[in-house]
């Protein structure tokens, strides 16, 4: 093989990884959505469902204490379990408890579901990785900071898109 044979090839591999990443940035992006839209739906959702002031501050609280958990308990789960499968399984997770968060027709059910929505959202850390071991050695850094920008701008974004969506229809159209 070629010097231009083997460049050839590196670049229509560099191609083919590039969808990877950009859905692997999209995914970051949305998912960590939930982890900070719930602080600016606090009020309204408090409103909605007769919350007390209490009650409504835990909803912020234990979306992040979930988090922490998911990423106490299930990130390390991706050295023990094939990972596509983990990160599936715990998105489809995620899909199911934010509308079990859109649907809660009380407090302690919506606090069950957002705290669910919250463990699951620790799939974010396990895209990260998987994207980095599928593209070539030389483009890793690339690709996770392509990623990790994906993940950024769902942190910048969440607020305003809640904000948005809460304004247009309502809270619970938010996670729907």
């Amino acid at each position: 093989m070629t010097i231009s044979e083997a460049t050839k090839l590196s670049t229509a591999r560099a191609t083919s990884v590039r969808p990877l990443i950009w859905i692997g940035a999209i995914t970051t992006g949305t998912v960590v959505t939930n982890l900070f839209a719930p602080q600016i739906l606090v009020g309204l959702i408090g409103r909605s469902l007769g919350m007390t002031e209490l009650q409504a501050g835990l909803i912020s609280t234990l979306t992040l204490l979930g988090y922490a958990l998911g990423l106490l308990l299930l990130v390390p789960l991706v050295d023990l379990v094939e990972n596509r499968r983990l990160i599936l399984r715990t998105l489809a997770c995620a899909i199911v408890a934010a509308i079990g968060t859109a649907m809660a027709p009380t407090p302690v059910i919506l606090l069950a579901a957002t705290f669910i929505l919250g463990a699951s959202c620790a799939a974010i850390q396990m895209v990260v990785p998987l994207v980095a071991s599928m593209v070539p050695p030389e483009r890793r850094g690339q690709a996770i900071g392509d990623v990790m920008s994906g993940l950024m701008i769902g942190i910048l974004l969440s607020r305003p898109a809640a904000s948005l969506i809460a304004d247009s229809w309502n809270w619970r159209g938010y996670y729907v």
